[in-house]
């Protein structure tokens, strides 16, 4: 795997730090409550939209580097002041890594997939992941699997 560098629009790698507001996509149950589905990384429970943001509160675009062993991503987490992460999401939501401020993009250049922050050794674009950290430990909503 490969550390492109930074790109225009960062890292694409985002940190939640209040594990209460974790989801992969809000609902609303049969009477209007706002709800976590259990598939969605919830308890599938209505929950108090005043004082929880689902899927909301990242800490976006954090700095990343390439790791000493030249196969793991170090990130920067200096702007969580001290708190720890409770989910991680890398390309969540990003439809390519393109810099769609460039104003040769598609006229005198491409945009490939090698335009991603993060590559495989067969200079594939690493997948788009959401995980959860539990006790310093990734746990993977199905079907994916960390």
């Amino acid at each position: 795997p490969g550390y492109k560098g930074n790109i225009v629009g960062g890292s694409y790698l985002d940190v939640q730090t209040n594990a209460d507001n974790f989801c992969l996509e809000p609902a609303h149950d049969l009477t209007g409550a706002v709800v976590c589905p259990t598939w969605a990384g919830g308890t599938g429970k209505p929950v108090n939209t005043t004082t929880t943001h689902l899927d909301g509160d990242w800490i976006t675009s954090l700095n990343i580097a390439l790791g000493s062993d030249g196969m793991s991503i170090l990130v920067d987490l200096a702007p969580l002041n001290g708190t720890a992460p409770t989910a991680v999401r890398y390309a969540w939501n990003i439809v390519n890594c393109c810099d769609m401020n460039d104003p040769d993009m598609y006229v005198t250049k491409p945009c490939g997939p090698a335009s991603c922050p993060i590559m495989s050794s067969s200079n594939l674009p690493a997948n788009p992941f959401l995980a959860k950290i539990v006790d310093g430990k990734c746990e993977c909503v199905s079907p994916q699997v960390c």
